[in-house]
């Protein structure tokens, strides 16, 4: 993670502009930049959960090697059941080691082998109590401590963003 300074500088500068933006597109291409780099990641994602909670829809994937991604995904609570148990609950997926975490390895051979992923940290968006969506981090190649400051820091991007879920 860059350090606090740099951080602290690039959330001040979100915030500062998140008026300027009238469609989630341009956004959440933003946001998960800033994500990107801030937490030195290589992917960062948005996803939107349904009304129902029955399953998300991701909005959009930055990979920092290729690009956005409109990736037109789905994951659904049927498939996952052990995993939308954890989102449910309403605090931070906490996931060092993804391939391994009780709430992520059902993702293993679909999602984090597929595209090199060792580390989650998804972030709910809530809307009064209501989940609406997530902010998914990952990394790729190694496993990554996801570090307290790190958790704080996608929990305030989430609360930026909630006006516009």
């Amino acid at each position: 993670m860059k350090s606090k300074q740099e951080v602290k500088r690039e959330l001040d500068l979100l915030k500062s502009s998140i008026s300027n933006y009238s469609q989630f597109d341009d956004l959440s291409l933003d946001v998960v930049d800033c994500i990107c780099n801030s937490l030195e990641i290589e992917r960062c994602s948005i996803w939107r959960l349904d009304e129902s909670e029955d399953f998300m829809r991701c909005e959009l994937v930055l990979e920092v090697n290729k690009g956005v991604l409109r990736e037109p995904t789905i994951v659904r609570q049927i498939d996952y059941p052990i995993y939308f148990k954890h989102l449910l609950m309403g605090k931070p997926i906490v996931a060092s080691n993804a391939r391994k975490n009780e709430a992520t390895a059902e993702f293993k051979s679909v999602y984090l082998v597929p595209n090199n992923i060792y580390s989650l940290l998804d972030v709910p968006i809530f809307k009064g109590n209501k989940i609406q969506g997530i902010i998914c981090c990952e990394q790729c190649e190694t496993i990554k401590q996801w570090q307290p400051e790190e958790q704080d820091f996608v929990k305030e991007v989430a609360e930026l963003i909630t006006p516009f879920f």
